[in-house]
């Protein structure tokens, strides 16, 4: 016996086969889909975060205090008839009270010319704007012959001689010279 099987029209073929070709591409996109979001994941992670945070804090701290070091800006208001750089060098060291009278000690002494040298009746030399006298090289230190030839170091010498002795030391200040330039 011979059993027949009905006959599949071409039409019917086509859709079986359509229908398929459907389901494997959708299974291919969701693989592709399905691949995508395996590599998302790889590389980023969701958290989660609570939308409030509580924090507990001690009510009382002991600190320690930072102290503050304010250093004042101070300007030096000169006396009108200072106006060189020297001059206002002598004004620094030895103050606005005393600073005329240096001034005018040494201009009366070397017309407050730094190069200024004299060689005195006793040989010693005297040299600078404030006339040092060689005889203080015997102290040693900073009393060097390059030093009392400098002009700055030449006031920071005589400004040091003038703390330990006043103005004795200056010829000018003796006979009164430095009253004319005062």
């Amino acid at each position: 016996m011979k059993i027949k099987l009905p006959k599949i029209e071409k039409t019917t073929k086509r859709k079986i086969t359509l229908s398929t070709l459907a389901v494997l591409g959708f299974l291919i996109v969701i693989c592709v889909v399905a691949v995508k979001v395996a590599l998302w994941f790889d590389n980023n992670k969701v958290v989660v975060k609570s939308p409030v945070v509580i924090k507990t804090q001690k009510m009382i701290t002991v600190e320690k205090r930072v102290t503050q070091v304010i250093n004042p800006v101070v300007t030096i208001n000169y006396p009108e008839d200072v106006k060189t750089d020297i001059e206002k060098y002598i004004c620094d060291k030895w103050g606005i009270a005393d600073c005329k009278m240096a001034i005018a000690v040494a201009k009366a002494e070397s017309g407050l010319k730094c190069d200024a040298l004299n060689i005195n009746t006793n040989n010693t030399v005297d040299m600078g704007i404030f006339q040092l006298n060689s005889t203080h090289l015997k102290k040693g230190g900073e009393w060097t012959l390059a030093n009392m030839g400098d002009c700055y170091k030449n006031v920071d010498l005589a400004y040091e001689l003038w703390k330990e002795q006043g103005f004795g030391p200056w010829v000018a200040f003796n006979s009164g010279a430095y009253l004319a330039k005062y």
